[in-house]
């Protein structure tokens, strides 16, 4: 990979982070919590819903998903993945991911080739998430 890739591939990751950072911020803060035991009820019906709820416990909490029938067995789990992947969580997870970015940098200002190549790797490990993007370069993912 040279110099020119390594710039674009660091600039599409760090475009990826500003674009997950906005969206963890802009939801309900975390952390969020799945009780299967507590449902909601949508309005205006006698449907209750697995559901995802932020804040205070109690009938303070605020919903921030229904993920479906009660009790059913797929609803359940997207209920309780939803809420381990919080706001919360992800603004930790960008900070980790920012973090790779400055240690590489400061690897390559060091002249630390190996340790950069070490960085650079995990950085790519890391993007291979966006591969959906339009802009991902294959030969990233390789």
């Amino acid at each position: 990979m040279d110099d020119q890739d390594r710039l674009r591939l660091l600039a599409f990751f760090e475009a990826r982070l500003d674009e997950e950072e906005s969206v963890a911020k802009a939801a309900t803060p975390g952390p969020w919590r799945h009780n299967p035991d507590k449902h909601w009820r949508k309005p205006g019906t006698a449907w209750f819903e697995e559901a995802v709820f932020a804040g205070p416990p109690g009938e303070d909490a605020t919903c921030v998903a229904g993920t479906g029938e009660t009790n059913d067995a797929q609803s359940m789990a997207d209920a309780a993945f939803i809420a381990r992947h919080h706001p919360t969580r992800a603004l930790v997870e960008i900070h980790v991911k920012r973090t790779l970015v400055k240690l590489y940098h400061l690897s390559v200002q060091h002249q630390q080739g190996g340790v950069a190549g070490a960085y650079l790797d995990a950085i790519k490990l890391h993007t291979t998430a966006h591969a959906d993007h339009p802009d991902f370069d294959l030969r990233w993912g390789q």
